[in-house]
């Protein structure tokens, strides 16, 4: 019924990355259903009734005629090791709400705690986050991701990030990594050492 959706941060009664949110849900929409967006993200944020202390996650799912929103308690899971796994030609091009690939791929990740989708030998994702790694001197995030989170794109905006083609051969290059998203903000991950990522 609702094949699109969006997770927004609020965080202690402030809403996170709204604008980013609803450049990607007006590209989305357009790019599925060949239309303009109708639903505007800010005026369903303000309807709901926002938690003025706490974490948590604002989370629309929409279709062209209609839309559900419900805010939720966020915890954080920890995430210490990555499990490299090849996708093939798997694409996730927009938020859609099936994600049945991915929690395929998810159980692949045997002893670890998230996967790190491989594409042509070129790292990606991990199931729900972007990946950036340093190399000493800069964060990298690889050029072509599963899927362009928010985060990422406000950590380039801002230059906080370069993007560049990074291999599986590459990861020795890097001392550490770091998960980002909508609800993880760059500060909020600790980071982890490449020695984490298993191949």
């Amino acid at each position: 019924m609702y094949p699109l959706f969006e997770s927004i941060r609020i965080e202690n009664g402030v809403i996170f990355l709204i604008e980013y949110h609803q450049k990607r849900m007006d590209k989305s929409f357009n790019i599925f259903y060949k239309k303009i967006n109708p639903w505007n993200l800010k005026r369903i944020a303000l309807s709901q009734k926002i938690p003025l202390f706490g974490l948590y996650k604002l989370r629309i799912k929409y279709s062209d005629f209609d839309f559900k929103s419900e805010i939720i308690a966020y915890k954080k899971k920890k995430i210490e090791t990555l499990k490299c796994v090849e996708v093939n030609d798997y694409k996730y091009p927009l938020k859609l709400c099936d994600r049945k690939s991915i929690i395929a791929f998810y159980k692949m990740r045997l002893d670890c705690d998230d996967i790190l989708m491989i594409k042509d030998g070129l790292l990606t994702d991990t199931s729900y986050c972007n990946i950036i790694l340093f190399n000493g001197n800069n964060w990298v995030t690889p050029e072509s991701p599963i899927f362009e989170g928010v985060q990422r794109q406000k950590l380039l905006n801002h230059n906080k990030i370069i993007k560049s083609k990074i291999s599986v051969a590459d990861i020795k290059n890097f001392k550490k990594f770091k998960l980002i998203n909508a609800m993880i903000k760059f500060e909020d991950f600790v980071s982890r050492s490449v020695f984490d990522i298993i191949l």
